[in-house]
């Protein structure tokens, strides 16, 4: 779980400036980039615009899905071989348990 002042720092939309959906999907990555460098691969994010025509002002409500939380198992590399070069075969080990 992210907690909501770590989220906030992401999110580059003051109250009172024009709405800016291009910047909030941007900033909505970004946010996703934070669970999923905690393991939440699945992570999504989606923005539900609130409109109040009379003030001609939109408020979002953000939905997070975290999805399960993945652990690093064993990490592989593959590199395929060149004409000209050596040997291709390679492993990299990566910790296991711990968020991939």
């Amino acid at each position: 779980m992210i907690a909501t002042d770590n989220l906030q720092r992401v999110l580059h939309l003051p109250t009172g400036q024009p709405a800016d959906a291009i910047r909030l999907t941007s900033d909505l990555e970004e946010a996703a980039k934070l669970y999923h460098s905690k393991g939440y691969m699945m992570a999504r994010i989606t923005p539900k615009p609130l409109l109040d025509d009379e003030h001609s002002t939109v408020r979002y409500e953000l939905s997070v899905q975290e999805g399960d939380q993945f652990k690093m198992g064993e990490f592989e590399v593959n590199r395929a071989r060149f004409a000209g070069q050596g040997s291709s075969s390679g492993r990299v080990e990566a910790a296991r348990g711990r968020p991939l």
